[in-house]
């Protein structure tokens, strides 16, 4: 709808183009909002908000700019709203001041990408079109805002957040802002943020960054730091003096020759130097834990730890024994469910609450893909543990995907959980490598 020149709405649209901007500026809040006038239909309505780091100058000439350019390009537009980097600014002939109207019926929504996808050079490993990496990396940029949109609407006065979260220490850095009009309440402040931050990841494709804005909120990232000052909330920081890639689960890997021993629940087996592989004739470890070989055949080998190794790691990362029950899909224990989970895509939801919220996403996701390799079925099919530790030291190597666990498709119960036999062993014969 239009205004007539030297009309009455006019002249109120003029009282608040001067006073707004000025208003905004000097307030530590930078925000202001002012109705002029009173007839229906010549009342003029406006809404200014400039970003929590803008000092009152930048927010002025901000603000300033954009009344300016509202009515140039927008002439004698009674309802008009203008977004740019360091403001927001609204005016119309409907009152939109009221807090309750936060998310708004979507019409002056503003949503923007980077040009750039993530790629390799950021992303070891990256690549857009496999949907499990868009899944990992969506759900930290997810954690992420969500982290942010709690900080502005329930930690600050302002309504304002800034956050940075490191994928690792070898790869990128994530910085996020969101902010809200301070006049909102703590709840109204994160429905409108939840609001626009899902709308906004649900159209997410590998970009680099994105911005969505709404006249009550408005929400943001990017690899690179946006924003002036220090993140006020750091989501991870970088471990002091530890190698990048140490594991979230770091293994304490043994050779050969050693004394191999998992009190209750493996199997404690002395090796002489050259042995890599056997068979006994009396079974001492415990189901679910022992490799499938050893229970039913007596065989053991140099991959009989590394099946144990990866019933550990999962458990850990799930916060579960391997003898919980899991009812997902056809597949009721721990390692049937996490390959579910895994072939599913949905691995996420796998971790343990107190992972879920971990910077290090990215990283659990190898270390589940790792977990799943060394409790394949076939032993011939796992990794020696030499090669669980090159894949825990180098990101950059690519994991196949793992067959299909043994007991996926059995119930191990506490009961079954229990020791089999830790008596010595009867016979036993060993094959020496040459």
């Amino acid at each position: 709808m239009h205004y007539t020149a030297n009309s009455t709405y006019h002249a109120n649209l003029e009282v608040i183009s001067s006073t707004l901007p000025i208003n905004a500026s000097s307030t530590p809040s930078l925000f202001a909002k002012i109705s002029v006038g009173h007839a229906l239909g010549d009342t003029a309505y406006g809404l200014a908000l400039c970003r929590g780091d803008a000092n009152a100058s930048v927010c002025n000439a901000c603000l300033t700019a954009a009344f300016q350019d509202a009515q140039n390009v927008c002439k004698l537009q009674k309802d008009t709203t203008v977004y740019y980097e360091s403001c927001l600014l609204r005016f119309s002939d409907d009152d939109f001041l009221r807090p309750s109207n936060g998310t708004g019926d979507g019409s002056f929504q503003f949503i923007m990408w980077n040009t750039e996808d993530i790629t390799e050079p950021l992303l070891p490993g990256w690549d857009p079109s496999n949907q499990d990496r868009i899944v990992a990396i969506t759900g930290v940029i997810t954690r992420l805002l969500n982290q942010t949109a709690d900080q502005a609407a329930h930690n600050s006065s302002r309504r304002y957040a800034t956050s940075m979260v490191e994928v690792s220490s070898t790869l990128m850095t994530i910085y996020s802002l969101a902010q809200c009009t301070p006049d909102l309440t703590p709840t109204e402040c994160w429905e409108c943020l939840q609001y626009i931050s899902q709308q906004m990841m649900s159209e997410f494709g590998g970009q680099k960054g994105g911005r969505y804005v709404i006249v009550r909120c408005n929400i943001r990232y990017e690899v690179y730091q946006f924003y002036q000052g220090e993140s006020k909330e750091h989501i991870a920081s970088p471990p002091i003096a530890v190698p990048p890639t140490t594991p979230a689960v770091p293994p304490t890997p043994t050779t050969v020759p050693s004394l191999k021993q998992h009190n209750n629940f493996g199997l404690a087996k002395i090796f002489s130097k050259n042995d890599i592989e056997g068979s006994t004739q009396r079974i001492a470890g415990t189901y679910g834990y022992i490799a499938p070989e050893y229970a039913s055949k007596g065989l053991f080998s140099i991959k009989s730890d590394v099946f144990s190794f990866g019933v550990l790691t999962l458990e850990i990362i799930n916060g579960n024994r391997a003898s919980s029950s899991h009812g997902y899909g056809d597949f009721i224990n721990l390692l049937g469910y996490a390959w579910q989970l895994w072939k599913d895509g949905l691995w996420l939801q796998l971790l343990d609450a107190t992972l879920a919220t971990d910077p290090h996403t990215l990283e659990m996701m190898r270390y589940i893909n790792i977990a799943l390799l060394c409790v394949q079925e076939n032993a011939a099919d796992r990794p020696t543990m030499s090669d669980v530790v090159a894949m825990l030291n180098s990101e950059s190597m690519t994991l196949p995907e793992p067959k299909h666990p043994a007991y996926f498709h059995i119930r191990v119960t506490q009961d079954d959980a229990s020791m089999v036999d830790e008596s010595s062993v009867v016979t036993e014969s060993a094959q020496h490598s040459r």
